[in-house]
């Protein structure tokens, strides 16, 4: 027994939303990924308030709503924006520019889970990652992690996050940590409760 959770009409939606708002006539340039590359967040940018300044509410929780239920790709571009709202700023319109066009490349990726066994067969796996530093404006590092249900003929999604992380690593092995700890502590363990009450 499979699932497939198919967001790719909700995203058409979100990019005609998109463009609605920022009166454009084309669809935005196609992107292998949903950040921008190196050297194009310019730091005079950073400081020039955002043409998408009025609407840049509804654009980003409308495609916060997809990455919440269907694709997790999305979830750290769009945390990122929705941390600028208050502040928006030119480079902040290149970002969400730049998702759109992830988002329009990739509307058609769908997320599968599928279930060949019993629950009592089947283990919670955990799978998190960090970066260190990555950011140009702060010295945070950002954290992920994927929590799936897995068995002999079992792998199903049930929980995953993206993030910034609340205090400054010192290195790569602290920002792991700070990560597993966060999956582990606001996932895992609270799965773990759910699921023992309901083998009993």
């Amino acid at each position: 027994t499979s699932v497939t959770l198919d967001m790719s009409d909700f995203i058409q939606d979100a990019i005609a939303q998109y463009m609605e708002i920022t009166g454009s006539t084309r669809e935005p340039k196609l992107a292998n990924t949903p950040f921008c590359p190196p050297g194009t967040l310019l730091i005079v940018d950073y400081e020039t308030r955002g043409e998408l300044s009025k609407g840049c509410h509804s654009v980003v929780m409308k495609n916060m709503w997809v990455a919440r239920i269907a694709r997790p790709d999305f979830q750290k571009p769009c945390n990122d924006l929705a941390g600028k709202l208050h502040e928006w700023s030119r480079n902040d319109d290149k970002r969400c520019e730049r998702l759109m066009g992830y988002m329009r490349r990739s509307k058609d990726f769908k997320m599968k889970g599928y279930v060949g066994d019993n629950l009592w067969e089947c283990e919670l796996w955990l799978f998190v990652d960090a970066d260190f530093c990555g950011e140009v404006e702060h010295t945070k590092s950002n954290s992920g992690c994927w929590c799936v249900i897995a068995g002999p003929n079992t792998c199903f999604p049930i929980a995953w996050s993206a993030g910034r992380q609340g205090s400054t690593a010192r290195s790569t092995t602290e920002a792991e940590l700070i990560s597993l700890a966060k999956g582990f502590f606001k996932i895992s363990i609270p799965l773990l409760g759910l699921f023992n009450f309901m083998l009993e």
